[in-house]
């Protein structure tokens, strides 16, 4: 009887800590394995004639789990806003409004395209506009699809001389 348990516990463990998903390559040289209860990232940073190109171990216990405590309180500040409506003025203005924006982007105003459909919305933002690649506000508008449910669009606007940044559609967003 107790050598079965001694079986047992070995083997649940042993089902907790191999990895069942065995490697997978994301980049030029990133190796990842993955088991119930760890995740284990050998990286290599890959880049054409550096000699002092990097590699390393990254080891997250229980990775179905993990998020930066930074995540959390973002998630948990905007989530109480959700909506299923556009024309939810008050919240859609604290979801934008509460967002974090690339580097060097501060919110200043937002309209809101409630009167007819497609409903949208147009964000003005202040700040340092070098540089601006429209992939910058992705997870932004990510964020902001998740949680207005009837929102078709959104645009991204310099609020001195109303050129858009960026802008993304509900069925287009990666």
């Amino acid at each position: 009887m107790k050598k079965r348990i001694i079986i047992g516990v070995v083997l649940f463990f042993m089902v907790l800590l191999i990895p069942f998903k065995t490697i997978s390559y994301d980049d030029g040289g990133t190796r990842t394995f993955t088991s119930l209860t760890y995740k284990a990232i050998f990286w290599n940073e890959v880049k054409e004639n550096n000699p002092n190109a990097k590699n390393g171990l990254e080891l997250l216990i229980f990775p179905n789990n993990f998020k930066s405590l930074n995540t959390i309180k973002y998630e948990r500040g905007t989530q109480k806003y959700k909506t299923i409506y556009v024309g939810d003025n008050s919240k859609v203005v604290s979801i934008v409004s509460n967002q974090k924006y690339p580097k060097g982007y501060v919110y200043d105003y937002v309209e809101i395209h409630s009167n007819t459909e497609p409903y949208g919305l147009t964000v003005f933002l202040k700040g340092n506009f070098k540089n601006v690649k429209e992939q910058d506000f992705n997870k932004n508008a990510e964020n902001t699809f998740r949680l207005i449910g009837n929102l078709s669009y959104i645009k991204y606007v310099k609020s001195n001389n109303k050129e858009i940044i960026a802008r993304f559609k509900r069925n287009k967003i990666r």
